[in-house]
């Protein structure tokens, strides 16, 4: 495969990703949202040209992010969870053959990454964690729930698009780049 062709892929990619993280200058709740997509993206490079490419996407991408964002939040979550998260998922569909016992591990690296990424927001970047407001006090317990619920929807999802992607995007993928 040509170096010129994974530049491409690797460089669009990354751009395509930090403009998805960008978008929460416009509305703050995709600071939650952007991230996942973001990292949904780098499935293409682990497909097309590799996870050494997909880890050095991660990397431009999250040094990027981390200047260019004003929203450190979308940023952390993306560096500290999901850019990183389609390069580990790969690798524990090869390594670990019971499906409960890496959904098990999956979600534990979730929540430690979620809780690190709450802990760097509000000690290095002073994000403001204090006002539930009328939430109440059980706020974090039923965010920390639903936070799981959404995880384990987007780990399914995540299983359909690399499908999509292999039965019908990766050959128009493959005529827009004529490789061969």
């Amino acid at each position: 495969m040509r170096e010129s062709y994974k530049t491409t892929i690797c460089g669009v990619t990354a751009s395509l990703a930090l403009v998805l993280m960008l978008l929460t200058y416009i509305n703050p709740f995709l600071t939650y949202t952007s991230p996942p997509f973001a990292g949904v993206l780098l499935i293409l490079i682990m497909i097309e040209v590799g996870q050494a490419w997909a880890f050095g996407t991660y990397t431009a991408i999250s040094l990027l992010a981390l200047f260019l964002l004003s929203d450190k939040e979308a940023a952390v979550m993306f560096i500290l969870f999901f850019g990183y998260y389609p390069m580990l998922r790969s690798v524990f569909e090869k390594k670990i053959k019971l499906k409960a016992v890496r959904y098990i591990l999956e979600l534990l690296i979730y929540n430690v990454a979620i809780a690190l990424s709450v802990i760097v927001c509000m000690y290095v970047f002073g994000v403001d964690y204090d006002d539930f407001g009328d939430f109440g006090k059980y706020s974090l317990l039923i965010t920390a729930v639903l936070m799981n619920v959404i995880f384990v929807l987007y780990d399914f999802l995540v299983d359909k698009l690399i499908l999509a992607y292999r039965l019908r995007w990766q050959k128009n993928l493959h005529k827009i780049f004529q490789k061969k």
